[in-house]
């Protein structure tokens, strides 16, 4: 019943007339699409509500009805048919909305005796919505008249927009210096559940090693002088920590340089509010928002491949905060050589900065994070079982953020410390499905793309000094990463026999041992770059 109340009075602005229903179709389609979609195509301000004609949802626009319509339809409809029954009929509507709540409509729920603004644009109620299924409500819900949409989309001044959505944060466990305390005498024994009060901050959350040096340089470089790099796109696959990165930059250019106008959002976001100023002719606003500020973070660029006006726009923006010495920062899951969609003009700018990959996280960096996750939620497991499980478990971060709630939740389970065996056996699940499985046609296809050598030429009984290094490599990282025996890797590359094919794999050891060159193309590598690349590129670490 406290989060039905949260609802009517706090994203509705007005009590409906079974808003506890309505409240309960909302939450099944967050578990559907996510948070930050449903504020992105449904808008923060929606009004959820159920009356005798059905589920209606009130939009702040025409022009997000038009998106519900076209992107979210059918997980509207399943919903639906999930909470209620599949012959509730769903209406859009779009009701102007003329005026914003005062104070006194959510004094009713909390009182927030102070609200400080992170890097990103949150305030401390929007992790409390976050964490009870409330809409998030930006800071300026507090005063008595709040700006319109368009004196928001042009608020050069605020940290983010508190008319889009709020950037979402890179775990459930991290959240920004900030202090929310709630009135203990209206939410009653909820008080504790909501209240927020952490010392937490991305940046020092953030852990550098091996598999990210590089980008964690390059973002020291940018803190000591903001805007003299830039440009900087990062790159990587998932879970490796690029967005956290990027949020642990606006975060520290905000305290360490007091800039105050960081602006960080996602492409898909961009491209929205990009589209909306287009319907409405509002270019002026959109672009004073977004030229008029410190430091601006894309998270996501791959998503405005194709969209022509969009990276046009793009375009003239970045070059705009460049010859302002503002700082840029790009995230990207693909490096720039594949982001062929960007045009000639995009990709030469970002060539004149600086790109840095992020490598899939290595063991060592894995164990530290699985230890920090334990020790923030009090687990205790035996040092043994956090070695076991960051070495069996991949590349992705994410991964260990599961690892570390099936823990806790078998811990509390139990009642009790766990064992080896059993948090082996509480994270078996995951490990399986974090482990990706490795053919030697993967092996062959990675070591010709790496060493630009025609497909199946390993196969053959060529023996050209760079075939032979390529070959020999093939069938190392096959015999390390996959189950199949010498006779079996030496039979697949050129019917070769098993001894051929241990004398291959001792022989890339000694490599390894001395890290000697290898000639790769025109250029010579380390040997531990190459086999490190080949990894990350077969997602194995």
């Amino acid at each position: 019943m406290v989060e039905a109340a949260l609802v009517a009075q706090v994203d509705n602005w007005n009590i409906e007339i079974d808003v506890e229903t309505a409240a309960d179709v909302r939450r099944t389609l967050i578990a559907r699409i996510g948070q930050e979609r449903l504020n992105l195509w449904f808008g923060a301000g929606a009004v959820w509500k159920r009356d005798q004609s059905g589920v209606v949802i009130d939009l702040e626009s025409s022009f997000l009805l038009e998106c519900v319509k076209s992107f979210c339809w059918d997980e509207l409809k399943a919903a639906v048919v999930e909470t209620l029954d599949e012959n509730t009929p769903i209406r859009l509507v779009h009701t102007p909305r003329k005026k914003a709540p005062s104070a006194a409509a959510l004094s009713s729920v909390s009182k927030v005796s102070s609200v400080s603004q992170d890097c990103n644009g949150y305030s401390a109620i929007d992790y409390v919505s976050d964490r009870i299924g409330v809409a998030p409500v930006s800071a300026s819900a507090t005063t008595e008249k709040a700006p319109s949409r368009t004196n928001q989309g042009s608020d050069s001044s605020t940290i983010g927009s508190s008319a889009r959505v709020p950037y979402p944060s890179l775990s459930p466990s991290t959240v920004y210096p900030q202090t929310l305390q709630i009135n203990q005498t209206n939410t009653g024994s909820t008080a504790q559940r909501v209240r927020l009060v952490t010392d937490a901050s991305p940046w020092k959350d953030f852990i550098p090693g091996a598999c990210n040096r590089l980008a964690y340089t390059a973002a020291e470089m940018i803190l000591e002088r903001p805007g003299t790099l830039s440009p900087l796109l990062l790159h990587g696959g998932s879970g490796v920590g690029k967005t956290h990165l990027s949020k642990a930059i606006a975060e520290q250019l905000r305290l360490r340089h007091g800039l105050r106008r960081v602006l960080i959002m996602t492409a898909e976001q961009f491209t929205i509010d990009y589209s909306e100023s287009a319907r409405g002719g509002g270019f002026a606003s959109f672009r004073k928002k977004y030229r008029d500020v410190d430091g601006f973070i894309l998270d996501d660029l791959a998503f405005c491949l194709g969209k022509q006006q969009t990276l046009s726009e793009l375009r003239n923006t970045i070059d705009n905060l460049i010859r302002n010495n503002k700082q840029v920062v790009l995230v990207s899951d693909r490096p720039l050589n594949e982001l062929t969609g960007l045009g000639s003009d995009l990709h030469a700018r970002i060539s004149g900065g600086m790109t840095c990959n992020l490598d899939p996280l290595d063991a060592e960096t894995r164990r530290e994070l699985l230890e920090r996750l334990l020790q923030r939620h009090s687990i205790e497991v035996p040092e043994s079982a956090v070695s076991t499980l960051s070495k069996s478990c991949g590349g992705d971060g994410r991964a260990l953020f599961g690892i570390a709630f099936r823990l806790l939740a078998q811990q509390r389970a139990m009642g009790r410390k766990l064992t080896h065996d059993e948090s082996l056996a509480a994270s078996l699940e995951l490990i399986r499905a974090c482990q990706p499985v490795v053919r030697i046609t993967d092996i062959e296809k990675a070591v010709c793309e790496s060493f630009r050598l025609d497909p199946k030429c390993l196969q053959e009984k060529g023996k050209a000094k760079t075939i032979s290094a390529a070959r020999m490599l093939a069938m190392f990282l096959a015999r390390k990463h996959t189950q199949a025996a010498y006779a079996e890797i030496g039979e697949y590359f050129g019917h070769r026999q098993h001894s051929t094919v241990i004398s291959a794999h001792r022989k890339v050891q000694q490599w390894l041992d001395a890290n000697a060159p290898l000639q790769r193309g025109s250029t010579s590598v380390n040997v531990r770059d190459v086999v490190r690349s080949l990894e990350t590129a077969l997602q194995v670490g």
